[in-house]
């Protein structure tokens, strides 16, 4: 009797920035015609080369059906993967070089790599960056999911951050607290203006009476 017919791909699984796949048929007869459950796309029907970038990702496995001009049919199950979600994002886009060091929340895969460009100080594994150490930039960090073991479809996003000088910290600052009904002016007054030719004052008063 006839070969039975067979449809095959390289493999049950692609990602969704893969090549676009050739199918192989064997024991078909004559130019048969492939078709799939919804969301996956052919470059052609004849053919059944799958157009990946046309296609939806699903976690849900297609069922792919080639029937030959004998009507005879073969199926093959194939899953379509999206690209791991790599996103991630610092609490702020700038950031000067005395402020604590920030580390960023992953949105996506964990376990992954952060890289950064030329002058930025990050730790590869949490992405906290040492920004003393940095230079004063704007840098491009790059998170890949590649080294994670809960990867699937390895994939990289990319976050710009400036560094900035050092903030000026202000080291002479005033707190007072007066709980009497003394007339306190002239030592205040003294005390917050000496030594500035400019000052601005922040206060609660407590009032007697009004």
């Amino acid at each position: 009797g006839a070969d039975p017919l067979v449809l095959s791909y390289s493999s049950s699984a692609f990602c969704a920035n893969a090549s676009d796949p050739t199918p192989t048929v064997t024991g078909n007869v004559g130019a048969g015609t492939y078709s799939s459950t919804a969301g996956l796309v052919f470059v052609s029907t004849s053919t059944g080369v799958i157009d990946i970038s046309a296609s939806t990702p699903s976690a849900t496995p297609y069922v792919i059906t080639y029937t030959d001009t004998n009507s005879a049919t073969a199926t093959f199950t194939l899953t379509l993967n999206a690209l791991d979600d790599a996103t991630f994002a610092y609490s702020d886009s700038s950031f000067p070089q005395n402020f604590p060091d920030p580390t960023p929340t992953i949105n996506g895969v964990t376990g992954g790599t952060f890289s950064g460009t030329t002058g930025l100080v990050i730790n590869s594994t949490n992405g906290e960056i040492d920004l003393n150490a940095s230079t004063i930039a704007t840098h491009t960090i790059t998170y890949d999911t590649t080294s994670s073991s809960f990867s699937v479809c390895p994939n990289t996003s990319t976050q710009t951050v400036d560094i900035v000088a050092a903030l000026a910290q202000v080291n002479n600052v005033y707190s007072m607290e007066f709980d009497t009904l003394v007339d306190e002016s002239v030592s205040v007054g003294n005390t917050l203006t000496n030594g500035f030719s400019q000052l601005s004052i922040s206060l609660w008063a407590n009032f007697a009476s009004v």
